[in-house]
């Protein structure tokens, strides 16, 4: 396809002539005539004129020739054009180095930062040479047609280039889409492309299609798509629930029932440990066997394991909590006298804890 693509990139000169160098330029012409017939007129009455008249002619010539000759200076080349020259040098640099997604990102830079530059339109040949190069081929007939729309026929590779268009157009396939929303972004392997419901195209092979909306979740899904052929693909987008609805206090009533069974076991073991400590101790004198002193200290550290297990629910049972939905809807009031009981958790600068309540 390299035989169908213009020869070489085009370097943009993007420092313009100033309007006031043609000025000067016709001032200098005009001056120089007046110069010669003056020139003319005295040669013709030199020997009628006084010597110190003619020297006065001259040296009025000699002044207007000066004023004449004076040069005029060029504006200064405006902060934008110039680091758009330095972005598409930079640009260029990268392209022949192969770094293609530079270049590309350096020649966009550029071409925003021309405005209505007359030459801006030179840019997106360069830009399409990069979308063409990383195998963007959708792209890069975009910039191809844009840059034969802006430039006209009289550019000087208008048959190159529009010979490279129609080689693009054969390589590319079309994805037909329709979703259940009126209006979805349409990403193609991480690029946006366009919106559904629509058709974009896309070059031929496999590709990775997603669409995105507001309150919807996000959906893909492959396909594969022929050069000059044709996919349809039907999306149906869910929509997003309105509110976090937050956990169910089951799991935080849960939580504060096992912190109190491990902390009631802690507490019995605990109890039973000092007990047989104190067996002991009543001892006089106070001595133990080793079987008695193997069963204190075995009571002792079941009771501290307990006593972590506790802790590590009562944690676990505070953070359910913050998640959890405390909505009206998950307090049930009775009305045929029975027991109701409601657990809730209570935070504070300086305390943490829950509030047990209830009725007859």
């Amino acid at each position: 396809m390299t035989g169908a693509i213009a020869g070489a990139m085009l370097l943009l000169t993007l420092r313009a002539v100033p309007a006031a160098a043609q000025e000067a330029s016709d001032e200098q012409t005009a001056a120089d005539q007046a110069t010669g017939d003056d020139a003319a007129t005295n040669a013709g009455s030199e020997d009628e004129a006084p010597a110190d008249d003619a020297e006065g002619a001259d040296s009025i010539e000699g002044e207007e020739q000066a004023e004449a000759t004076e040069p005029t200076p060029e504006p200064e080349t405006p902060a934008n054009i110039l680091e758009a020259s330095d972005r598409l040098t930079r640009g260029i640099s990268l392209y022949d180095n192969g770094d293609y997604a530079g270049a590309l990102s350096e020649f966009e830079e550029a071409y925003g930062l021309v405005g209505d530059h007359p030459a801006r339109f030179q840019i997106l040949f360069n830009i399409a040479r990069a979308h063409e190069r990383l195998f963007r081929y959708d792209d890069a007939l975009d910039a191809y047609s844009r840059y034969l729309e802006e430039g006209g026929a009289e550019l000087e590779n208008y048959a190159t280039v529009q010979a490279t268009v129609e080689t693009l157009r054969g390589m590319l396939g079309t994805l037909i889409i329709t979703v259940n929303v009126p209006e979805a972004e349409i990403w193609v392997d991480d690029r946006l492309v366009g919106t559904a419901p629509g058709s974009v195209s896309v070059p031929g092979g496999r590709h990775t299609v997603e669409l995105r909306t507001r309150n919807y979740i996000a959906q893909q899904t492959e396909v594969q798509v022929a050069a000059r052929g044709e996919a349809e693909l039907f999306f149906e987008l869910e929509e997003l629930a309105d509110e976090y609805q937050g956990l169910s206090p089951l799991f935080f009533y849960g939580g504060v029932g096992a912190t109190v069974v491990a902390l009631g076991v802690g507490i019995g073991f605990g109890v039973s440990a000092l007990g047989a400590r104190s067996t002991v101790d009543a001892r006089t004198p106070p001595l133990a066997t080793q079987d008695e002193i193997e069963n204190i200290e075995s009571l002792a550290l079941t009771a501290d394991i307990f006593y972590i297990t506790a802790g590590v629910l009562a944690a676990g049972t505070i953070v359910l909590g913050i998640f959890t939905d405390w909505g009206p809807g998950d307090e049930e009031e009775t009305t045929d006298g029975s027991l109701s009981l409601r657990i809730h958790p209570v935070f504070g600068p300086n305390v943490a804890g829950v509030v047990v309540g209830g009725a007859l």
